[in-house]
C-alpha cells in the first residue's frame, strides 16, 4: 500500500486527491472471503431471523398497475409488516405474472406464523382485498402464496 507521504506528494503534485486516493486504493492487497463451512440454507442469521422465500402469482395484463400500487404501500401496512416481524421484505416481478416475495422472520417464525400475525391486523385484510383484483381467480395473493425450502446460502450475517 502508498505511503501516506506518496499519496499527500501525489496530490501536492497536482495529481488530485481523488487521482491519488485512487491509485493507492487499487495497489492495496485484497483478502479473499473465508468460505464458510457450512453453506446449507436451513441455518437462521446472525441477528435470529429465519430467511423465507414465497411465490404468487398475478394476472400478466394487469402487473404494471399491480406494481403501481407498491409504489406507495400505504404506511399503517408497512407499520403491521414490521410490527408482525417482517424485515428486508423484497418483492420481484416477472412479465409473465410469476412473483416471489423474501423476508427475513423474527424469532425465526415460519412463513405461516407471520401470515397468522398478520391476519389480526385490520390494515391487512383490507390490503388482500385490494390486491386480489390482480391475481387470476381473484384469491388473496397471501393465502394462495407457495413458499420455497431453503438449501443453500452464502451470507456474512449466517448464525454460527
Amino acid at each position: 500500500m502508498e505511503s501516506p507521504r506518496s499519496f499527500l506528494c501525489g496530490v501536492a503534485c497536482g495529481v488530485g486527491a481523488a487521482a491519488a486516493l485512487w491509485a493507492a486504493l487499487r495497489r492495496r492487497p485484497r483478502t479473499p472471503p473465508t468460505p464458510q463451512r457450512y453453506t446449507g440454507g436451513r441455518g437462521l442469521t446472525a441477528a435470529g431471523r429465519r430467511r423465507v422465500c414465497f411465490e404468487m402469482r398475478f394476472d400478466p395484463d394487469r402487473l404494471d398497475e399491480y406494481a403501481k400500487r407498491h409504489e406507495a404501500v400505504w404506511p399503517e401496512m408497512q407499520d403491521a409488516l414490521t410490527r408482525c416481524g417482517w424485515r428486508n421484505y423484497s418483492l420481484f416481478l416477472r412479465r409473465d405474472g410469476r412473483a416471489v416475495g423474501y423476508f427475513e422472520a423474527d424469532g425465526g417464525a415460519t412463513f405461516e406464523d407471520c401470515c397468522a400475525r398478520m391476519a389480526r391486523e385490520p390494515v391487512n385484510a383490507r390490503w388482500q382485498r385490494e390486491m386480489a383484483q390482480f391475481t387470476p381467480a381473484g384469491e388473496k395473493p397471501d393465502e394462495a402464496a407457495a413458499t420455497f425450502e431453503p438449501y443453500f446460502y452464502l451470507g456474512a450475517d449466517r448464525a454460527s
